[in-house]
C-alpha cells in the first residue's frame, strides 16, 4: 500500500494543511554533478517552505547520496508529516540517515519507502530511531530485501513504541524466526492495528492478524470507558492576546508565528480577529492552525487523550491460545460487560450525541485510530491548543477591547520600535496604557513586549536606547513584574522583524514555555465538561448564543446540575477564548454567546473607525440608509433601521441590550425618532466657549459653577471609562423630565439632569475627569450620581480595578489694597484643590450635607453586580 494508491492511510487528516509539491517522474540523479544541485535545491526549498506538509518524491533516482543531502533539512522543517520516496534506489545508507532525521524530527506521521533496498541493515537503523521517534505512525517498507534482522529489530522496537500503527513489510525476504519476534512483540503491543507481512516465507500470518483484531478490540473498548468513567484530565489551551497600537505589527506577527509570509499590504484589523493554533513541535516549535469545525470533537479528543493513557501502562503477555478462547467467548463476555457497567459509579457519563455520535466513530476504524494516534502524540508532546485574539489597534476599539481581557491570558504587546525614535511621547502613552490595562484586568498575567521592524534600527546602540526608554518610562522590573524577561538579550524585550521572520523562532518557544508554566494549564477539566461544551457548540450550527436556561438543560443531561459548578465551567470556557459568558449583571449571565467571532463581528459594525475601515457603500446606498451612516460616525447617533440592516431583526434585541449592559450604547430619547448614542464614536473637539484656569465656562449664566474632579493620577484612567460615563449619564437623562438633548464630544459633554441642572464632564490630561455643576444647589445629589456611575463601571467593566482621588475646588476670595491706599481694593479669587476627606470633615458646601451621606452610603449598594443598567437607573431617580 504505498502513496500512489491513497497517499498514505492517513492523509486525509492531514490534507486541509497540505501544501502539495509533485516532483513524480522528474529525474534528480543521486550520482550526476548537476543532479546533485537539484537535489540541493530541494533541500533549501524544505529547509525554506515551513507550510509544507505533503511531499512525493517517488521514482526520482534520489538514491543515498540523495537522502544525505535533503537529510539535514528534514531535521529541521517542524510540519512536514507525509514524506514519499518509494522506488528512489534507496540503500542502507540512505535509511541510516533517514533514522537520524526519525530520531529528532516529531513532525512526519508517514513515511513510504517501498520498492527501495535498504535491506536488514537499514532496516535497524530504522527500527532503532522509533525508539525515539513518537509521532510515526506509517511505515512502509514493501520490496525492500528485509530478512530476519531487520524483522527481529521491528519487533524489539514495537514493544516500547506506542505510535506506530501501519507497519507494511510485504515482499520481503522474513522468515518463521522474524515472524515468531514479531508474534511474540505483538503479544504487549496494543497500539500497532495493521502489520503486512505477505509474500514472505512464513505461515504466522493468521495468528499476527489475531493479535492485530485484539489490540482494535482492546483500543476501541478504551475509547468507550473513557466517556463511562469520565475521568479528568488536563485540557492544554490558553488564550493568547495580541495588542499594541495601530499598525504595530500585530497581525503580520501573528503570520509569522504561523511560518506565513510577510504581506505588507495586510488590512488593518477590524474589532477582534479570532484564530485558533495548536503547537505540533515542542523541539521544532511549529505552530497550526486549526480549521473550524474540529472544535465540535472536543469531548471525542478528550477521551481518546484518557485512552490513549490508559493504553499506555504495561499489558499482561497473552498467549495467541488464550486470545482464542477469549475469542470464542465473545458472547458471554459482552453481557458479563454488560452487567458490569449498570453497576458503573455515579462518574458514568451518557454517549454523547453530536455532528458523530461515539458509536459511529468507534465503527470508523480509521476515525478511532486518527483519534488515538493523536492522543498519544498529545501525551508524549503536550501540544497547546491556543485561542489567538488579534485586538485592533485603532483608538476607537479601546472601550469594547475592556469585555475581552481575561486572567487565563499570555499578552503579546506589540510596538513598532522606530515610533519610540519618531514619536516616543505618544508610543510610550499607548504602551502604559495597555500594560495598565492588563494590569488592571489580568494582573497575574504574563506580558512578553515585543518591538518589531527590527531591521529599520538593527543597530546596539538603538536596541540599547529602547530598553531604557521602556526601562524609565514604564517602571519595567519594580511596577510591571509580570513582564517577561529576554534572558537571551537581557532585555525586556524581544526584538523581530516579520519581513525576515527574525526572532520570531525564540518568542514562538518563549510563548510556548511561559505558557507551560501558568497555573492554569495543570488544572483538570472534567469530561462531562468537554462534553457539554461540544453540545453547547452543536447549537451554533443555528444559534449565535444560547440562553442559560438552555445550558443547565444540557448540563443536566450530562448529570451536572449544581449552579456553581456550571458558573465554574462556563467561567473556564470564556476565561480561554471558546465562548463569551459576561457576567457582570444578571442579564448579561443569562446568555452565552457561542460564536465570540460573530459578537465581535457584530459590534465592530458599529463601533469602527470609520476613517480606515471603509464601508461597502453601494449595498448602504441601495438600502436608503446613506444619511444614517453619516449620522452614525459624525454624531454618534445610530438608527435602529440601520442596526437592524447590519445585525438583522433576529438578533437586533440581543445586540442592543448586550451593548446597553456593557455599557457600550445608550437609548437616546430626545426626538421622535429611535436612535442610539455610541459614545465611543462621539467627535473629536470641544463645546466649550472657553477654558479659565482649568475650569469649565458655563454658557447658561456666565458663572463657573461648582468642580470636583476624579483623579486617576495615582494609577491610571483607561481609554473607555469616559465614553461609559458619558453613557451613563445620556441614559439618566433621558429619563428625567426636561432635559434637553446633551451636546458631546469625545472628551467634553454638557448634560442636563432636568430642565435645571446642568452638568459639565470633561476628560483632561488622560489622568482627570472633571465634572462641573452650573447651580450649586444641585452639586452634592449630582455628585453621589456620578460617583455611583464610575463605582458601576469600576464594577461591571473593570474588574474593580480603578482607584481614584475625589478634590473639590475651593474659592477664596482676597482682598488686597492698591498702593497703600484703604480706598483703592480690588479682590483676587483663588482656587484651592480640597480632599475629599477634609471636604467631608468641613461639610464643604455646595457638595455635602446630612442627607447626601445617607444617600452615598446608598449609592454603594445601588452598584452591587447584580444590578443591571435599567434598575440602576431607577435607583438614582430615587
Amino acid at each position: 500500500m504505498g502513496l500512489e494508491e491513497e497517499t498514505c492511510k492517513y492523509a486525509y487528516s492531514y490534507s486541509q494543511l497540505a501544501k502539495l509539491i509533485e516532483l513524480e517522474h522528474k529525474q534528480i540523479w543521486s550520482l550526476c554533478r548537476s543532479s546533485k544541485k537539484d537535489v540541493v535545491e530541494l533541500s533549501t526549498k524544505i529547509d525554506q517552505v515551513h507550510s509544507l506538509a505533503y511531499l512525493n518524491l517517488e521514482s526520482n533516482f534520489i538514491g543515498d547520496s540523495g537522502v544525505q543531502v535533503l537529510a539535514p533539512a528534514l531535521k529541521k522543517n517542524p510540519v512536514l508529516s507525509v514524506l514519499g520516496l518509494k522506488n528512489n534506489k534507496i540503500g542502507k545508507v540512505g535509511a541510516k540517515a533517514l533514522a537520524t532525521v526519525l530520531e529528532v524530527n516529531f513532525a512526519l506521521n508517514c513515511l513510504d519507502l517501498d520498492d527501495n533496498s535498504v535491506g536488514d541493515t537499514g532496516a535497524q537503523a530504522l527500527a532503532y530511531s522509533l525508539n525515539e521517534n513518537k509521532t510515526l505512525t506509517e511505515l512502509y517498507l514493501k520490496g525492500n530485501n528485509i530478512g530476519n534482522s531487520g524483522a527481529i529489530a521491528f519487533a524489539s522496537a514495537i514493544i516500547e513504541n506506542e505510535s506506530l500503527i501501519y507497519l507494511d513489510l510485504d515482499s520481503n525476504v522474513i522468515k518463521e524466526a522474524g515472524a515468531k519476534s514479531l508474534l511474540h512483540a505483538l503479544q504487549e503491543n496494543r497500539t500497532l492495528t495493521d502489520l503486512y507481512i505477505n509474500d514472505n516465507q512464513v505461515d504466522k500470518q493468521s495468528k499476527i492478524k489475531l493479535l492485530l483484531k485484539r489490540n482494535k478490540k482492546v483500543q476501541k473498548k478504551a475509547f468507550k470507558d473513557a466517556f463511562k468513567k469520565g475521568q479528568p484530565g488536563q485540557w492544554n489551551r490558553a488564550k493568547l492576546m495580541v495588542i499594541g497600537q495601530g499598525k504595530s505589527g500585530k497581525t503580520s506577527t501573528i503570520r509569522s508565528l504561523f511560518r506565513e509570509p510577510f504581506d505588507s499590504k495586510w488590512n488593518s484589523t477590524i474589532g477582534v480577529t479570532l484564530t485558533t493554533a495548536e503547537t505540533t513541535s515542542s523541539i521544532n516549535s511549529s505552530w497550526k492552525k486549526v480549521e473550524d469545525g474540529k472544535q465540535s470533537y472536543y469531548a471525542m479528543e478528550f477521551a481518546a487523550r484518557v485512552a490513549a493513557t490508559e493504553l499506555s501502562k504495561p499489558y499482561e503477555i497473552e498467549t495467541p491460545e488464550f486470545r482464542k478462547k477469549s475469542n470464542s467467548s465473545d458472547e458471554s463476555q459482552g453481557s458479563t460487560s454488560s452487567a458490569t457497567e449498570s453497576q458503573s459509579h455515579s462518574n458514568s457519563i451518557s454517549i454523547p450525541s453530536g455532528n458523530e455520535n461515539l458509536e459511529s466513530v468507534i465503527d470508523r476504524e480509521e476515525m478511532l485510530e486518527s483519534l488515538l494516534v493523536n492522543a498519544r502524540k498529545s501525551i508524549r508532546m503536550q501540544p497547546i491548543c491556543f485561542s489567538i485574539w488579534d485586538l485592533g489597534g485603532q483608538t476607537v476599539f479601546y472601550s469594547m477591547h475592556h469585555l475581552f481581557l481575561t486572567r487565563y491570558g499570555i499578552y503579546l504587546l506589540i510596538f513598532d520600535m522606530r515610533e519610540l525614535f519618531e514619536n516616543e511621547t505618544v508610543a510610550v502613552h499607548y504602551l502604559k496604557f495597555w500594560i495598565n490595562s492588563v494590569n488592571l484586568h489580568a494582573p497575574r498575567a504574563p506580558v512578553l513586549l515585543i518591538g518589531t521592524f527590527l531591521e529599520d534600527v538593527n543597530t546596539r546602540g538603538k536596541l540599547d536606547k529602547i530598553e531604557k526608554i521602556l526601562k524609565v518610562n514604564l517602571e519595567l522590573g519594580s511596577k510591571f513584574t509580570q513582564i517577561v524577561h529576554n534572558r537571551k538579550d537581557q532585555r525586556f524585550f524581544f526584538p523581530i522583524d516579520n519581513s525576515t521572520s527574525k526572532g520570531t523562532d525564540l518568542i514562538r518557544g518563549i510563548i510556548e514555555m511561559v505558557t507551560r508554566d501558568q497555573d492554569f494549564m495543570q488544572k483538570l477539566v472534567s469530561l462531562r465538561w468537554m462534553c457539554c461544551l461540544d453540545k453547547m457548540l452543536e447549537e451554533s450550527d443555528s444559534k449565535s448564543w444560547i440562553s442559560m436556561k438552555d445550558v443547565k438543560k444540557l448540563a443536566k443531561g450530562l448529570k451536572i446540575t449544581a449552579n456553581e459548578e456550571i458558573n465554574s465551567m462556563l467561567a473556564l470556557f470564556h476565561e480561554l477564548g471558546v465562548v463569551m459568558h459576561l457576567t457582570a449583571t444578571q442579564a448579561l449571565r443569562d446568555v452565552v454567546t457561542l460564536k465570540p467571532q460573530w459578537l465581535i463581528n457584530s459590534l465592530s459594525k458599529v463601533i469602527r473607525d470609520g476613517r480606515i475601515h471603509v464601508l461597502e457603500m453601494d449595498s448602504i446606498e441601495k438600502a436608503g440608509l446613506r444619511k444614517d451612516v453619516t449620522k452614525l460616525f459624525q454624531h454618534a447617533l445610530a438608527s435602529r433601521d440601520l442596526l437592524e440592516y447590519w445585525w438583522g431583526k433576529k438578533n437586533i434585541e440581543f445586540l442592543l441590550d448586550l451593548m446597553r449592559q456593557a455599557l457600550l450604547l445608550s437609548d437616546w430619547e430626545f426626538g421622535s425618532e429611535k436612535l442610539y448614542l455610541i459614545p465611543s464614536l462621539a467627535p473629536h473637539g470641544s463645546g466649550r466657549e472657553r477654558t479659565l484656569s482649568g475650569n469649565i465656562r458655563i454658557p447658561e449664566n456666565g458663572s463657573v459653577g461648582a468642580t470636583c474632579i476624579f483623579d486617576f493620577s495615582s494609577s491610571y484612567l483607561p481609554i473607555g471609562v469616559f465614553q461609559r460615563l458619558v453613557c451613563i449619564c445620556v441614559s439618566h437623562s433621558g429619563r428625567i423630565s426636561g432635559s434637553e438633548e446633551p451636546i458631546l464630544y469625545n472628551k467634553w459633554s454638557r448634560i442636563r439632569f432636568g430642565k435645571k441642572n446642568v452638568i459639565y464632564l470633561e476628560e483632561r490630561d488622560a489622568s482627570k475627569i472633571l465634572l462641573t455643576v452650573a447651580k450649586e444647589k444641585s452639586a452634592s445629589s449630582t455628585f453621589v450620581a456620578i460617583l455611583s456611575m464610575l463605582r458601576k463601571i469600576n464594577q461591571d467593566v473593570m474588574s474593580q480595578g480603578l482607584t481614584w482621588d475625589v478634590k473639590f475646588e475651593m474659592k477664596k476670595t482676597e482682598i488686597e489694597s492698591n498702593n497703600g491706599v484703604s480706598k483703592q481694593k480690588r479682590s483676587n479669587v483663588r482656587t484651592e484643590l480640597v480632599s475629599y476627606k477634609e471636604a467631608k470633615m468641613q461639610n464643604l458646601k455646595p457638595w455635602f450635607g446630612e442627607v447626601d451621606f445617607q444617600r452615598s452610603n446608598v449609592s454603594d449598594r445601588d452598584v452591587h453586580s447584580d444590578v443591571d443598567i435599567s434598575l440602576f437607573l431607577r435607583n438614582l431617580e430615587n
